[in-house]
């Protein structure tokens, strides 16, 4: 395959993304790049097999997500959207936010998971997981990308990994 052909194959087959349930907006924000496979494989050190079974396995590891999304210039947010309008009150969210660290990718989670009143033992019931299990998501700032959304159904909403425009990067451009 010659450079020209591989500029123009999408990163991700077509078919891939449409049988993927998790990972289908990764797929449609990587054929939108129109960056190569192998470019990005080699930034993150990881084969384009490795790459692959991402799509084939549909799931990944935030932390992966977060890093590809930084390879693009974005960052990851998280976007909770709630049916009939149950949405929690904000107005504690900002409060919450001041007492964590704020180097944690997880923070949004941890407010959403507060804002719904849940605790550890509570949501890990809902997902079948023990409250240590939770806790050791936070402590570690990692989740498969699965359980993301698997999380935000438990608290009653569903989850967008958008990817936005860091601040520094759109005030460069």
């Amino acid at each position: 395959m010659d450079e020209k052909q591989k500029r123009q194959r999408p990163m991700v087959n077509a078919a891939t993304v449409e049988k993927c349930k998790n990972l289908k907006f990764l797929g449609y924000f990587l054929n939108a790049t129109g960056a190569k496979r192998e470019d990005l494989t080699a930034h993150m050190g990881i084969t384009t097999a490795a790459f692959g079974r991402w799509f084939s396995v549909d799931d990944i590891r935030y932390s992966n997500l977060v890093r590809i999304y930084d390879y693009f210039g974005y960052d990851v947010k998280m976007v909770f959207t709630y049916a009939d309008d149950k949405a929690p009150s904000r107005a504690t969210a900002y409060a919450i936010l001041n007492m964590l660290d704020p180097s944690k990718k997880l923070n949004p989670l941890f407010v959403e998971m507060k804002l719904n009143n849940f605790n550890f033992e509570t949501i890990g019931a809902k997902l079948s997981r023990t409250a240590q299990a939770v806790n050791h998501w936070f402590l570690e700032d990692e989740i498969a990308v699965s359980m993301l959304f698997k999380f935000a159904n438990a608290m009653g909403a569903t989850l967008e990994l958008v990817p936005e425009v860091r601040a520094e990067h759109s005030k460069a451009n």
